[in-house]
């Protein structure tokens, strides 16, 4: 357009005003967008399952010389996937990593893995993009080997072969058969997940007191994270007779211990979420501290400029015209520097 010509050639007759300028700009829409981009995927942006709302993560507290959070033991996933009534799935799950080759091959490769009982992946309402998810025997003392992997991992190792699910592979040393390919939205228990193995809770071999496991559940339609942990607590009273061992009841009793139900999102944010928003919010300062400077510099150049509108005006140019000069100018620069600053956030 012929007025962002004009507005470029007045500028470029001040390099250093106009660098500074932009420079400012960019640097405060940049970090303004770096930081929103993080808030926006970290706190802001829902868990990429189905009614992410109704999934929770449960967890205990106990007073033992103050406040402590600990996860599950074997015996209370048992219990609670088994007698609960808040929960249309409940699954308990390690996050760890495998090695993971081919039989015949040289090629081990450790990826990130998640050991996860049946009812976890359910609870997430994942679709595989090939194959099951695992069902009920598949976690059980003495069933046959099998193994779940991510889309990328599939495509990474296997070329995307569409008859891997009558592979077998060899997973930390034993030889499991592939059931399914999940896709990459899923990323659970961590982001860089790329392999899950069944959770096998043998019931004749557990510790109640042994805190090893975490556990996710999707809560049933009307219930609320109150109902389930009323539920639950009532059934980590029964644990010690359930499941007799080193976690009696009087234990329980001494260390005030309760069940506690969170939102998964705000687990899996975990302490975070202050920091990001004080981040975020010093970002959007240095934005307007940037918005100050340039129009500081704005009105350093209209002083320098005052000799020039000043004749402009006797020779008959109407105000409006020195005003657009100016807006001119700042939506040009404003532009720049915004998209300046979105190549710098997205570098």
């Amino acid at each position: 357009m012929r007025w962002i010509r004009i507005t470029a050639r007045r500028l470029s007759s001040s390099p250093g005003f106009a660098f500074t300028a932009l420079l400012t700009l960019a640097v405060g829409f940049g970090a303004a967008a770096t930081t929103f981009s993080i808030v926006y995927t970290v706190l802001l942006r829902p868990l990429p399952y189905p009614q992410p709302e109704r999934l929770v993560a449960i967890s205990h507290t106990l007073q033992v010389r103050g406040p402590l959070e600990v996860e599950q033991t074997d015996a209370s996933i048992l219990l609670y996937r088994r007698a609960n009534r808040a929960f249309a799935q409940f699954g308990g799950y390690q996050a760890g990593a495998v090695a993971i080759s081919t039989p015949g091959g040289d090629d081990a490769e450790r990826v990130a893995a998640g050991r996860v009982t049946t009812g976890v992946l359910d609870a997430l309402r994942v679709t595989p993009v090939r194959g099951r998810l695992f069902t009920s025997p598949d976690d059980e003392v003495g069933a046959p080997p099998v193994a779940i992997l991510s889309e990328r991992l599939w495509a990474r190792r296997f070329g995307r072969d569409p008859n891997v699910l009558d592979r077998r592979i060899i997973v930390d040393g034993q030889l499991r058969e592939v059931v399914g390919i999940l896709p990459d939205a899923v990323r659970f228990p961590g982001t860089d997940t790329e392999a899950w193995v069944p959770l096998v809770l043998d019931q004749a071999k557990t510790d109640s007191a042994s805190f090893d496991y975490q556990a996710v559940g999707r809560l049933r339609d009307g219930a609320s994270i109150e109902q389930a942990e009323t539920d639950l607590q009532a059934l980590l009273l029964r644990l010690p007779a359930e499941f007799p061992g080193r976690l009696t009841s009087p234990a329980i009793e001494q260390t005030h211990m309760r069940v506690t139900v969170r939102p998964l999102a705000s687990v899996i944010v975990g302490g975070v979420t202050r920091l990001l928003w004080v981040i975020f919010g010093a970002s959007v300062f240095v934005l307007l501290a940037a918005c100050v400077n340039v129009t500081c510099l704005f009105l350093v150049r209209g002083e320098a400029r005052r000799r020039i509108f000043a004749i402009q005006g006797l020779l008959g140019a109407p105000t409006g015209t020195v005003l657009l000069e100016f807006l001119s100018e700042i939506s040009l620069l404003t532009c720049l520097g915004a998209l300046s600053g979105l190549g710098i956030a997205a570098g």
